[in-house]
């Protein structure tokens, strides 16, 4: 029956239903203990601290990967691709105990990693939660310069898949 309602599907495809969310040019943000992220959909993700003294402002930033339109547009034509995968061949993520499907965008290009001389990148995990508002649920480095975001968003929810 669940397959029924897949394969009768013939709405928007994961990544335009996310579209919205990347033309608006909306950020979301989590703050933890020293550092702040900064997810701004379809653009970047960045790492930044703050500190004041008086009026001045010292800031300490590193951006943990970017998006740019050819990526994007390689996005487009990888995700329809992937699209084609049955319901068990998808990617999924323990989110409060349950493993939900997720749509993967992958990010280049960040701030050089003063570690080993390449380039920050992160993985944005965008996974379909309804009682979420585009919620940077976690972000942690999964090895050197190299990281994970997980966003709750609804916009996914559409889908049948996630």
């Amino acid at each position: 029956m669940f397959q029924d309602t897949i394969d009768a599907y013939s709405g928007p495809s994961p990544l335009q239903l996310l579209q919205p969310l990347f033309t608006q040019l909306s950020c979301s943000y989590r703050l933890e203990s020293y550092w702040t992220y900064e997810v701004c959909h379809g653009r970047y993700v960045r790492q930044y601290h703050e500190e004041r003294e008086g009026k001045k402002v010292k800031l300490q930033e590193y951006y943990l990967g970017r998006l740019d339109n050819t990526q994007f547009g390689k996005l487009g034509k990888e995700l329809e691709y992937l699209d084609n995968r049955a319901v068990e061949d998808m990617p999924v993520k323990k989110i409060d105990g349950l493993n939900m499907p997720y749509l993967q965008l992958n990010m280049s290009d960040g701030t050089e990693c003063d570690l080993n001389g390449k380039k920050r990148m992160t993985k944005a995990l965008y996974v379909c939660y309804l009682h979420r508002k585009h919620e940077v649920y976690s972000i942690k480095e999964t090895s050197t310069c190299e990281y994970e975001v997980v966003v709750l968003s609804p916009l996914l929810c559409q889908h049948p898949k996630y």
